[in-house]
């Protein structure tokens, strides 16, 4: 995952994090090579359901080409959403109270 996506201020731990999980995917590769005494092609279909499910996850990232980086949390957790979708989404108070007085 580039660092892109993650807030300036926290971006070293969303990197380290990264950097953690790859490794421990690495050690773990080796005893995934075992699982052919079971059935032979399935370290394979193993690779390949998690290909897919982090294929399927990446999708759901915001794109970040020519838009500023995140600074702080908060911007981070706003990073790819606009302002029209979060507004189609909600509904106006005012519509909600004269609604109840009908």
């Amino acid at each position: 995952v580039s660092s892109e996506i993650y807030p300036t201020v926290v971006r070293s731990i969303g990197i380290g994090a990264n950097s953690c999980i790859a490794r421990v995917a690495g050690i773990l590769f080796p005893f995934l090579m075992m699982v052919k005494n079971v059935w032979k092609p399935l370290p394979f279909v193993i690779i390949g359901v998690v290909t897919i499910a982090a294929r399927l996850t990446v999708v759901t990232l915001p794109e970040t080409h020519h838009k500023p980086l995140p600074q702080t949390i908060e911007e981070g957790e706003n990073f790819g959403t606009t302002k029209e979708r979060s507004k189609s989404f909600s509904i106006p108070l005012d519509y909600i109270s004269k609604q109840s007085d009908v």
